[in-house]
């Protein structure tokens, strides 16, 4: 499998759970609070779950590569 199909695929899956998570959290926050902190808390949730896939995206796609590069030595 190619190390960016690879890497695609778990940036998908992390945008899948990401979703799941802020919908739950959404459905958990109406019964409780107002709508200024519920978008708060998905700002922040997004921009926290951005910077964790970037980082993710890049170090498997370094790892893959030194992998790769040694391997083919």
């Amino acid at each position: 499998m190619d190390i960016f199909l690879f890497n695609l695929l778990f940036f998908l899956v992390l945008i899948l759970v990401k979703i799941n998570f802020i919908s739950a959290l959404n459905t958990e926050l109406k019964k409780e609070s107002k709508n200024y902190l519920i978008i708060i808390i998905n700002c922040l949730f997004i921009i926290i779950f951005l910077w964790l896939s970037i980082t993710v995206f890049l170090e498997i796609t370094l790892i893959l590569r030194r992998t790769f590069d040694n391997l083919s030595l």
